[in-house]
């Protein structure tokens, strides 16, 4: 049996879980004005789930959301209950799903209903009932500054993978959303990272709206991607001015804003419901897989990147074996980890100005021709096409 980590509840099936979701989804009315009417007795055909795990795990939370919004668009809970079946429970850690099976569930509602808005209505509908010092903290800040400084731990609570970066740009803020690997970003399914950019965009405009008691403070929303047919949507659920074909996703907001004093500042309770979440966070980057662990050390230091398994296994104190294995449990190997690493080091360092031999070399290649052949395999360009492309 398997279980998600409900606080201050204690410990639910995960099955048990979202049923009880379902039941309560039935009898609330936060989102009925976007209930449809003859929905329920549509067929639905099987239910199916992506057979390939994805590099990105997301909060186990926004399931019973996303159950939350099908169950108010009409489909019936039977059906959804069937997804819920389906679903990889082994994918499960730290209370972290595949972010594909959460695709797959916003697919299939929006196949049944005929809806392209679901995402932006998960946007609308989340909150952090899940673990309430989250809301106790942001109800409590007495300044945006604060949270500036403290979103990364926040941030880790929806996904380990996903980011937040909020900089300053003269009068405005930039906050950019993203994945903090840039390669495997490139390999992501364009509806996980359309439904996390708009259903974080729509969660942030509820958010800020609600600290600030007034609405407006968005200057305008970017997108990487371009116009798309469903963008009738944005316009319904974010007020404030489209971009799309944008060099980032995210938002802008003036920066006066980070020092406006905040109505409900409670700086004592705050203060132990930051210290909570600090806790928390600690917690899950304890928890983070094996995988992330290896990630993370190739990245800091470039000398493993030329390490092979055994002389890894040994700077990990962990046998070859148990190395093997516990990779073979994340469903990834070790060489494809050291290959996602050395693509992600190859594209900082060749941004930095780095000689493409230095690269080479930290890489762990025998020699400039190897490095180049591998890069070209990764990217389908060359190290000096890459470097003339960002320098132009």
């Amino acid at each position: 049996m398997f279980f998600l980590l409900v606080p201050p509840c204690g410990l639910i099936p995960l099955s048990g879980y979202l049923r009880f979701w379902i039941i309560t989804s039935q009898q609330k009315t936060r989102i009925s004005r976007y209930e449809m009417s003859g929905v329920s007795s549509m067929s639905t055909g099987s239910v199916t789930t992506s057979s390939n795990r994805s590099a990105i795990r997301i909060s186990a939370s926004l399931v019973p959301v996303c159950v939350q919004v099908g169950v108010s668009l009409g489909v019936n809970p039977s059906y959804l209950q069937r997804w819920v079946d389906s679903v990889d429970l082994e994918a499960l850690e730290a209370g972290l799903i595949d972010a594909n099976q959460v695709s797959d569930l916003v697919k299939w509602i929006t196949d049944c209903t005929d809806r392209t808005d679901v995402a932006f209505l998960v946007g609308e509908v989340f909150d952090f009932d899940f673990f309430p010092a989250v809301t106790t903290y942001l109800r409590s800040l007495d300044c945006l500054r604060n949270l500036r400084c403290d979103i990364g731990f926040i941030q880790r609570l929806f996904s380990p993978q996903f980011c937040i970066e909020v900089k300053e740009v003269g009068e405005w803020i930039e906050v950019r959303l993203g994945v903090l690997d840039a390669a495997v970003n490139d390999q992501l399914d364009p509806l996980i990272v359309r439904f996390a950019v708009s259903g974080v965009m729509t969660f942030c405009q509820k958010l800020l709206a609600s600290l600030l008691q007034e609405d407006g403070f968005i200057e305008g929303f970017y997108f990487r991607e371009s116009e798309p047919d469903s963008v009738d949507d944005y316009r319904n659920y974010l007020k404030s001015p489209l971009h799309f074909g944008a060099d980032f996703d995210g938002f802008i907001v003036p920066r006066s804003l980070l020092d406006l004093p905040l109505r409900g500042a409670l700086p004592m309770l705050n203060a132990k419901a930051r210290a909570r979440l600090v806790e928390v966070s600690n917690t899950l980057i304890e928890a983070d897989t094996l995988a992330e662990k290896l990630l993370e050390a190739f990245h800091q230091h470039h000398r493993l990147l030329s390490l092979p398994l055994p002389a890894t296994a040994a700077h990990f104190n962990v046998s070859e074996r148990t190395l093997q294995r516990r990779l073979q449990a994340e469903s990834v190997t070790f060489f494809e980890l050291q290959e996602q690493a050395k693509r992600l080091v190859a594209t900082e360092l060749l941004k930095k100005g780095t000689s493409t031999d230095d690269v080479a070399e930290q890489l762990g290649f025998a020699d400039r021709r190897s490095f180049c052949r591998a890069f070209k395999r990764w990217f389908d360009k060359s190290p000096s096409a890459f470097r003339a492309e960002i320098t132009s």
